[in-house]
């Protein structure tokens, strides 16, 4: 009876390790189930971490938003050939701004050289318009006068008259003379002598021969 009382707890012992080493057993089957799954998901967990910090180290890249790219400049990024093309589209750039400027300005001179020009025709004109205003005024009052010698000569004795026609300048004769009436002239002509007679024929004869040739001109024409 004592001898087994002392085998007791020899065999609780004994019972105790075995049922630890079947837990182990168990635990490590365990661990050997469940370990890949934690494994991928600590895998992809790392992979998505690190994929974040690449994303912030790089450049930010252009979206698209309603048409316009929204984006990060990086000089640093920018090769040689580029700066090169940049800078000669810059330079492009300010050639034509200062070819407009240049053209801006002769325009602005053009116009105002136009201005003053037309200001001048329009003097022009005011001044044509008024010597002609003055001629047909002077001639007016010239053909007045001629008038009024006219009729002083047609109330002059022929002989009188004759003497007087003797000693005037030819044209001022013919301008007299055209204006008389035929009646009035053929007595003033026949106390002329006959020279100056001739002559004044001559010349009336002419002078009137004109308007016909010229008529005769437009109708050729």
């Amino acid at each position: 009876m004592l001898s087994r009382i002392r085998l007791l707890p020899v065999l609780i012992l004994v019972l105790t390790f075995t049922l630890s080493l079947k837990l182990g057993s168990l635990w490590d089957g365990a661990g050997s189930v469940f370990s890949p799954s934690v494994a991928i998901a600590q895998e992809k967990k790392d992979a998505a971490t690190e994929n974040e910090q690449k994303s912030d180290d790089k450049i930010i890249t252009p979206k698209k938003t309603g048409g316009d790219q929204i984006g990060r400049f990086e000089p640093g990024l920018v090769t040689d050939s580029e700066l090169e093309i940049l800078q000669k589209l810059v330079d492009r750039r300010a050639e034509l701004n200062a070819q407009e400027q240049k053209l801006d300005t002769r325009e602005r001179l053009l116009m105002a050289t136009e201005k003053r020009i037309n200001a001048k025709l329009d003097k022009l004109k005011l001044m044509q318009e008024t010597i002609s205003n003055l001629l047909t005024k002077h001639e007016k009052e010239k053909e007045k006068k001629m008038k009024s010698i006219v009729k002083i000569y047609e109330k002059m004795k022929p002989g009188d008259a004759a003497r007087i026609f003797e000693e005037l300048d030819m044209a001022i004769l013919l301008d007299v003379v055209e204006r008389m009436k035929e009646a009035r002239t053929a007595p003033i002509m026949a106390k002329m002598t006959p020279g100056k007679a001739k002559l004044l024929t001559a010349e009336l004869t002419q002078r009137r021969a004109l308007p016909k040739i010229d008529q005769n001109k437009k109708r050729a024409n």
